[in-house]
């Protein structure tokens, strides 16, 4: 009986603390307008109200572009806020029970290019925390040919895609600024590598 009302304590405890989180939705409404200047807290609610409901999570922005709500989660959402650009938030759990805003930017223009930042949930940025922006040499190997890893260090495209259903982002170096002749040799896919948090820090590299 005792082992049995232990296990239904730590069973409540655990339901409490989830339900205690913050979830992305109440943030990205929250966020402030400064972080998303041309969608404002009106049109931010409208697009997850719109979501939740099943119906077309669209607006329009001050500059009369199209922004559209494509994945809405508990811990991560993406938001298309223009043909080319796009935001994420993934949400980052801490082991001292605390919740860490990891937001994504990135931008498609001649190969993506991407900018990660950290926010704590009052939306106050955390610059202490440290993410492992790897070298071209650990996206090809030691061994690539030395005129394809000289002209993507010469430009390093990287961009950062993070996960719904894990705290992994993974990152992709774009091969846009090869020429002809080092595309020949270059990998045909763009090189991948894969971070993962693990409720301290980043760990990288992932298989």
């Amino acid at each position: 009986m005792r082992k049995l009302f232990s296990f239904l304590l730590i069973c409540f405890g655990a339901t409490m603390l989830h339900a205690q989180r913050p979830a992305v939705r109440g943030l990205f409404e929250q966020m402030p307008d400064s972080l998303l200047p041309l969608v404002n807290a009106q049109a931010r609610q409208a697009l997850t109200h719109a979501y939740v409901l099943g119906t077309d999570a669209l607006v329009r922005d001050v500059m009369n572009t199209e922004v559209v709500l494509d994945t809405l989660g508990e811990d991560f959402m993406q938001l298309r806020t223009s043909p080319v650009s796009t935001l994420q938030l993934r949400l980052l759990h801490t082991t001292d029970s605390t919740t860490l805003i990891a937001l994504v930017e990135s931008v498609e223009a001649n190969g993506s290019v991407s900018s990660i930042r950290f926010f704590n949930d009052r939306w106050t940025e955390q610059h202490w925390l440290d993410f492992p922006m790897p070298t071209v040499r650990q996206f090809v190997g030691d061994d690539a040919d030395r005129d394809v890893a000289a002209q993507l260090e010469a430009l390093p495209l990287i961009s950062i895609q993070a996960e719904g259903n894990a705290p992994v982002f993974t990152l992709r170096l774009s091969l846009s600024p090869l020429d002809e002749e080092a595309r020949r040799k270059a990998p045909r896919q763009a090189p991948t590598l894969r971070v993962r948090w693990d409720g301290n820090q980043f760990r990288m590299p992932m298989p």
